[in-house]
């Protein structure tokens, strides 16, 4: 299921990078350094990491988001790259945890 919802995401970022960028206000790329990546999530929309973990292909997923759940951002590190680059799948708002559920 991940597989299938991380190549959807993939494919529509693909088609949507332009306006995903100015919508969500990223400059330039929306891949970078790791702690260029963490530092403008800490910074600009002060998300804190939330969960993550190793997508069944060899991608790592993180899952980042405000306390408060006002916005949240998935960021995948690409298996090809080793680590060294961090992409913005998804972004979103109102982030929420259905009661006495984990994350």
């Amino acid at each position: 299921m991940i597989k299938v919802l991380l190549g959807a995401a993939a494919l529509l970022l693909c088609m949507t990078r332009p306006a995903l960028s100015q919508e969500i206000h990223i400059p330039g790329e929306l891949c970078g350094t790791p702690d260029a990546v963490h530092a403008l999530l800490q910074g600009r929309y002060h998300e804190e990491l939330l969960g993550a973990g190793p997508e069944k292909n060899g991608a790592y997923v993180e899952v980042w988001g405000q306390p408060d759940g006002a916005t949240w951002t998935v960021v995948v590190y690409p298996k090809a790259n080793d680590g060294k680059l961090a992409c913005f799948l998804l972004v979103g708002t109102d982030w929420s945890v259905p009661m006495g559920k984990p994350i």
